[in-house]
């Protein structure tokens, strides 16, 4: 895939998540055969009231990259953060 469209089977999700007792930070993508892959890390998100930039920069490589406020919080291969062994 060259580049995402709006008609591209692809859908990429990721951003903070509150639960009552832990602050965490989501990422998931549904590939072309509709399956739903999650980050298998666990990324701490801020606790507090301000407010957060959350960056996910999906590298061609097969890469990525998750910022808070500009801050590299987790980097690796897509291959092993996202998929089974």
């Amino acid at each position: 895939m060259d580049e995402l469209q709006p008609e591209s089977p692809f859908v990429l999700s990721f951003g903070p998540r509150y639960c009552s007792h832990m602050a965490t930070v989501r990422v998931s993508y549904r590939d072309a055969n509709g399956v739903v892959h999650e980050l298998k890390k666990v990324v701490d998100a801020p606790d507090d009231t301000k407010r957060h930039t959350y960056t996910l920069e999906w590298h061609s490589v097969s890469t990525y990259r998750l910022l808070i406020d500009g801050e590299e919080v987790s980097f690796g291969r897509i291959a092993d953060d996202f998929f089974d062994d």
